[in-house]
């Protein structure tokens, strides 16, 4: 392929494919061809030739390889919460460098929350008994693992704690107002918002519009269910004696 013209893109993404499914180390030079400053293909590339590609790379072990790929795919837009998480994890696996190791940090908030939730997932069940599945084992590169459980655990859902958030948090001052197992959950948040327009968190002109769902002990109460909920009624039968009438 020397030349300046750009081949077709099919050949261009068989030659790729032939060579990710046969580990052929001849997929770098072809693929440094097809970047922005030589043929500009990669931004038709679809998701399972990213996928193809991160999977070789990560089989052969090629460290630099799996960056340059990383880079263009973020460069080129594609859909990274896409991508096969066999892939993402051979592909991070041969990760050992510092410096490359350092960019995958970075590089791993681009992927969305459900990808790394199901990235570890992959990750730990290759490492595991998932071995089987792949056609050689994974090698042990704990650093990257634990990192990946690690940033899993951060993206997920936090509950908020105004003292990690805030260095000058400072507790109210005006007290928390008692409230009996009863109470309304109407009556609660206006007091909560009344607490909290004297305290200066809210402007005097809120007004609260939210729908409040009243999951209280006395919205619980039998006689508020449904008919089909209710205990059976006991009723006399002449015939039968005492029975369970609905």
């Amino acid at each position: 392929m020397v030349g300046s013209a750009a081949p077709p893109l099919a050949l261009v993404q068989a030659i790729l494919f032939c060579c990710s499914k046969s580990d052929h180390a001849g997929w770098r030079p072809i693929f440094a061809r097809c970047l922005k400053d030589g043929w500009n293909l990669t931004p038709h590339f679809d998701t399972p030739q990213w996928s193809y590609l991160l999977k070789s790379a990560g089989r052969q072990g090629d460290e630099a390889g799996v960056q340059l790929l990383l880079e263009e795919m973020l460069d080129v837009q594609a859909d990274l919460d896409r991508l096969e998480a066999r892939s993402l994890v051979l592909a991070l696996n041969a990760v050992t460098d510092k410096a490359i190791y350092n960019y995958v940090k970075r590089y791993l908030f681009h992927l969305g929350e459900r990808k790394i939730k199901f990235l570890r997932i992959t990750y730990t069940d290759l490492r595991g008994h998932g071995a089987a599945k792949l056609r050689t084992p994974l090698k042990e590169n704990d650093t990257m693992y634990y990192h990946v459980c690690w940033h899993a655990s951060i993206r997920q859902p936090q509950q908020f704690s105004p003292r990690q958030l805030y260095f000058d948090y400072t507790p109210s001052i005006l007290g928390g107002t008692s409230h009996t197992a009863n109470a309304k959950v109407d009556d609660i948040v206006k007091d909560k918002i009344e607490k909290w327009k004297a305290e200066g968190l809210l402007p005097e002109d809120y007004v609260h519009e939210d729908r409040v769902y009243d999951r209280t002990a006395s919205f619980k109460s039998v006689a508020r269910q449904e008919k089909w909920k209710k205990q059976p009624k006991i009723t006399k039968n002449k015939n039968v004696g005492y029975s369970g009438e609905l």
